[in-house]
């Protein structure tokens, strides 16, 4: 068995072991298995949020028959499952340009993008650092701006004339 045959059966063995839950935490079994797969040569790529699964994926190397691991969002602390699945089925038809791109195709909370931007999910595809990534999520809002409720309100409000009961009317006509 030649190099790639044994560094794509370690890239296996990696994504087989990180996409099964283990009873230590999420932070030290990513630190744990990446040290000791990079040590074996297998090239581990992190979180993204344009590419990552749930489970961690076999991606091929260009220019190679080898493999690289991409680390899936069950690594992201925090991220709930359904968030998750939610932000890659958005992303099914194309990858999302920006965070409030994201957002607004998945439908994920605000509150729950703070996780991926703090694994640095959103860094190798759309080039946002931490930092820049959690002030993209600040701006964002998951509930209308106040002058946008109080008009959604104003429209919500029944007119008593659009409310009027049907009437059925029996009208006889007497023989002339």
């Amino acid at each position: 068995m030649g190099r790639c045959g044994i560094h794509n059966e370690a890239a296996e063995l990696l994504k087989e072991r990180l996409s099964t839950k283990v009873s230590i935490d999420k932070d030290t079994a990513r630190r744990l298995f990446t040290a000791d797969a990079r040590k074996h040569g297998v090239e581990v790529r992190p979180v993204c949020i344009n590419r990552s699964r749930w489970d961690c994926t076999l991606e091929p190397i260009d220019g190679t028959d080898g493999h690289a691991v991409r680390l899936g969002m069950r690594l992201v602390r925090g991220l709930a499952t359904a968030d998750a699945a939610r932000i890659v089925a958005a992303r099914a038809d194309e990858h999302f340009a920006s965070v409030d791109d994201m957002w607004r195709r998945s439908g994920v909370p605000v509150a729950s993008l703070v996780e991926p931007a703090e694994a640095d999910a959103f860094l190798s595809s759309l080039r946002l650092e931490r930092r820049d990534a959690l002030w993209a999520i600040r701006a964002l809002r998951d509930e209308p701006l106040p002058l946008f409720t109080a008009a959604a309100e104003r429209e919500a409000r029944a007119i008593a004339e659009q409310q009027e009961p049907e009437v059925e009317l029996d009208i006889t006509v007497p023989p002339a």
